[in-house]
């Protein structure tokens, strides 16, 4: 406890590191060099079955010691077979005996003499045992149903950050890297991969084999990988694989991502410099449930959600775009995270930070029309910001409080990319990817912490002889403020119009007002309509913000000012009335696009968010959307409809409701008529994007247009037998044709449902299959949701139930009552439903209803999970009727008399 105050207290940095949870690091007197591990898992009775290994690891000795410690979890060790030997003198060191520290996860050896410094030794754990549980940690099985409808088991690792000790006993800490010589024993029927080549297989008799791997270059142990399953490989480029279900092989369904593999990688070694440094990778697809995140960037065998490899072109566009994504994402950590590694958890925004940023930037430069670099503001950068909100959150260091605690995938993902990306900003590209090629040449094979690589983007500002472009600060000034305060800026602009001063104040956001006295060094870019200072394309910084305050002198009273070109900098930015008058006055002219689509996503974000925490008048804030009505780009548009998700529930049950819904189909009229609900073979990647995004609301604001054409696309399917639709506009426009279909139209629906194969089109089905609002139909669909005889999947039963929950008020009502009065049993949600799939918000006028359901939960479940308006915020709440307020001023004074009809 001494060891975690002192350390809490003193954040201490040496070398660039932070003391904290000394005590939980192993002592650094001991270096791996060399493992060979040998595992054998029982495939045969996997659900039940245990592993079997053995491993030799080649050490050497950094400091005197006379005992050795490792990591080991949830291993039974056979400590007869425990030996330590001095490779030199070829003798065995005497073993006192052996202890386990859980806490720790340390196993703890102590010796008759001490190891001596500099010399070699070989650890061996002749034999230890583990069991194979499906909780996706460590050395783990899977199951799945094959094209013949048997199950299939395979077992396959996760051992990031810190279960690799769950699988072998091992220095289990991302700079003690080693080589690696992996043997699998294995069945005759069964195929294993791992990081490196197979280097040859050796019969043991009785129908095993053991497959001999290459030794691996030096890595962290968290990146070991091995897969032992019926899969098979499909090569079509030299040096990729996909590693497959057979039936998927067999379908082609890894083509694209094997193609776009190749692109992607070529593109990430002409950045780096560095070229791919194995001879092979293979990119393993693990089922859907047993791989819950996107993928795991071992070295050479990426071990992927399979979902994320396949994509055709009955794929949705956005599916299209997480599966390129998420390859970029892993392909960079070859290189940040596995060439170079963080020296500790405390810093994974190392790794992490710079695979999320190359996620959307190197899948930019492969797939330039897809806007990616845009993408990255409406789909990163804006929710990192809410996410990020003092003090409910953390720094991108993290400083450690327990040995189970790491920090939130939020900050050192999407934040510390977030500000990744504001450096290469302000030191501009070119100096920013020199660095980072000297950063990756002279930490190979290393592990480093923050201050290497700061220290790389100095040397290279230095050597360009651009130190002009910090404003005399130095990087690790700028940068110690990113990384090491809570949360993130708001940065508010204030004008005297008459004198022409423009003032400029910073403060931690806080929603509720509270100030801690946080600095940071804010790059601000700015651009002042009709003087300058340049245009919107240069993102160099103008002024750097260090003080709580400064200001700029401009001539000009007539013109707006817009700080943060292109949304670079990580903050949010507010102005005076007068000024966001001006900007809002600007938007709706035919000139708008002056401003990027980037500010005009952020000039949203900003106003609404602001509001939403009571830092701007609501009005101000609702009157920037009304220029919507001219917006016709998806970056913008994806911005307000990603806002407005909140608002649209807080006002679902509330009068004005019609007013709102009405009134964001008249904001979106301008591009839904551009766009259309029909694909085009001109249709660019975004046009896709936009099209599917303004379908999804505009069909559930029940469009007449889209009631219209879903109903025609249902006659036609039900006379001829095929139905016309993309994959993005399925479920939404057939949801609109369902509004008004009758009960033979929607039957038709639904047996289709059960007779197609297809899953994917099953989900939009039944999605599409619960837009319905007549009471009769409602329960008509719940009666047979809950006869659990017919073909619908366990977690379609759950989708269709939140569906119709969320469709409709009526919807809502009636499925709540049909729950009361039906009261089914626990054991038949936990048989006939999957986890909880939907998350729904009640209104408070379902109290009564949520208390009876609370009464009830001994006896019953439900396959949704309900929680009412008070986990709304004050904020959110009173934000919510003010927006009702000003619509029903709005739509009398501007919809209504002027644009709606």
């Amino acid at each position: 406890m001494a060891t975690l105050v002192l350390c809490l207290l003193l954040v201490l940095y040496a070398n660039g590191a932070l003391c904290q949870m000394d005590s939980y690091f192993l002592p650094k007197t001991i270096k791996p060099i060399r493992y060979n591990l040998t595992v054998a898992p029982d495939t045969y009775n996997t659900e039940a079955g245990l592993f079997y290994g053995n491993v030799n690891i080649d050490i050497e000795i950094l400091e005197n010691t006379r005992n050795v410690t490792i990591h080991v979890k949830s291993l039974t060790i056979y400590t007869a077979l425990l030996t330590i030997t001095d490779m030199k003198r070829r003798k065995r060191v005497g073993i006192v005996g052996t202890s386990e520290d859980t806490e720790r996860e340390f196993y703890i050896i102590y010796l008759n003499e001490e190891l001596e410094k500099g010399k070699r030794y070989m650890l061996t754990f002749g034999k230890y045992t583990g069991t194979l549980h499906n909780d996706m940690e460590g050395l783990f099985y899977a199951k799945y149903i094959n094209a013949q409808n048997e199950t299939k088991y395979m077992v396959v690792t996760e051992f990031e950050p810190s279960d690799a000790r769950r699988t072998f006993p091992c220095f289990d800490e991302p700079a003690l890297k080693a080589t690696f010589i992996l043997n699998i024993i294995r069945e005759s029927t069964l195929m294993s991969a791992s990081n490196e080549e197979l280097h040859y297989t050796t019969y043991l008799g009785h129908g095993l084999y053991r497959d001999t791997y290459k030794e691996t270059v030096p890595m962290s142990t968290y990146l070991l990988a091995f897969v032992v399953s019926e899969f098979r490989y499909y090569q079509k480029h030299p040096g990729i694989r996909m590693i497959m279900r057979p039936d998927a092989i067999a379908e082609g369904s890894m083509i694209y991502m094997l193609d776009e593999s190749v692109k992607l990688l070529k593109v990430i070694e002409a950045y780096t410099g560095i070229p791919y440094v194995l001879k092979k990778l293979d990119m393993l697809g693990v089922p859907e449930e047993y791989f819950l995140d996107g993928a795991m960037e071992n070295w050479g065998l990426v071990i992927y959600n399979e979902k994320y490899l396949v994509c055709t072109d009955r794929s949705h566009t956005m599916d299209i775009q997480k599966c390129a994504t998420f390859s970029a994402h892993e392909f960079a950590h070859q290189w940040f995270g596995n060439l170079v590694s963080p020296k500790s958890w405390h810093y994974m925004w190392l790794s992490e930070g710079f695979a999320a940023y190359f996620q959307y930037f190197v899948t930019a430069l492969a797939e330039p029309t897809w806007r990616l670099d845009e993408q990255y503001v409406v789909e990163e950068y804006q929710s990192s910001l809410r996410s990020d909100t003092a003090p409910l959150t953390e720094p991108i260091n993290f400083v450690f409080t327990s040995p189970e605690m790491f920090p939130s995938s939020q900050i050192y993902y999407y934040k510390a990319s977030a500000v990744i990306r504001m450096t290469e900003h302000f030191l501009t590209n070119r100096i920013f990817v020199q660095s980072l090629r000297s950063y990756l040449n002279n930490h190979k094979f290393g592990a480093t912490v923050p201050s290497d690589l700061f220290r790389e983007y100095q040397r290279a500002i230095n050597r360009a002889r651009k130190s002009h472009l910090l404003g005399g600060y130095t990087v690790n000034q700028i940068l110690n403020s990113w990384y090491t305060n809570v949360g993130h800026p708001l940065v508010t602009v204030t004008r005297n119009y008459h004198s022409g001063t423009i003032a400029f104040t910073q403060q931690t956001f806080y929603k509720n007002g509270d100030t801690d006295g946080n600095l940071w060094y804010i790059p601000i870019t700015y651009y002042l309509h009709k003087s300058g200072p340049r245009s919107f394309s240069d993102t160099t910084t103008d002024m750097w913000l260090v003080n709580a305050t400064g200001t700029i002198n401009n001539r000009f009273d007539d013109d707006w000012i817009i700080v943060n070109k292109h949304v670079i900098g990580y903050y949010r930015v507010n102005y005076d009335s007068e000024n966001w008058r001006r900007v809002t006055n600007f938007l709706r002219t035919q000139d708008l696009k002056i401003i990027p689509p980037t500010n005009r996503a952020q000039l949203l974000d900003d106003a609404i968010y602001l509001a939403q925490c009571s830092k701007l008048d609501f009005e101000v804030a609702l009157n920037v959307t009304t220029y919507l009505y001219r917006e016709t780009d998806y970056i913008p548009i994806k911005s307000f409809l990603t806002n407005i998700e909140d608002l649209d529930r807080n006002l679902a049950s509330k009068p004005e409701y019609d007013l709102f819904k009405t009134y964001i189909k008249w904001l979106l009229r301008k591009a839904y008529k551009k766009i259309g609900l029909q694909e085009s073979p001109h249709d660019g990647h975004v046009d896709r994007l936009l099209r599917r995004l303004l379908a999804e609301w505009m069909c559930k604001f029940e469009d007449e247009s889209c009631q219209q054409v879903g109903i025609q696309h249902v006659r036609r399917w039900r006379s001829s037998g095929v139905l016309h639709l993309s994959p993005d506009l399925q479920q939404f426009i057939l949801c609109g044709g369902i509004q008004i279909a009758t009960e033979d139209e929607w039957n038709f629906v639904l047996q289709r449902y059960y007779l197609t194969k297809d899953s994917n089109l099953k989900t939009q089905l039944i999605r599409g299959l619960s837009c319905i609002d007549k009471t009769s139909m409602i329960i008509n669909f719940l009666d047979i949701i809950f006869t659990f005889k017919n073909a619908i999947t366990p977690e379609d039963r759950s989708i269709a139930v939140g569906s119709m929950m969320q469709f409709s008020d009526n919807g809502m009502d009636t499925a709540l009552k049909y729950f009361i009065e039906k009261r089914y049993p626990k054991s038949t949600y936990k048989a006939n439903f999957n986890a909880v799939s939907m998350v729904i918000a009640l209104p408070s006028r379902y109290q009564y209803q949520i208390d009876i359901l609370k009464r009830q939960q001994g006896s019953i479940n439900l396959p949704v999970y309900f929680y009412n308006d008070e986990a709304l915020t004050d904020d959110e709440l009173f934000f919510g009727i003010q927006v009702a307020h000003w619509l029903q001023i709005y739509s009398k004074d501007v919809i209504q008399s002027s644009h709606l009809h």
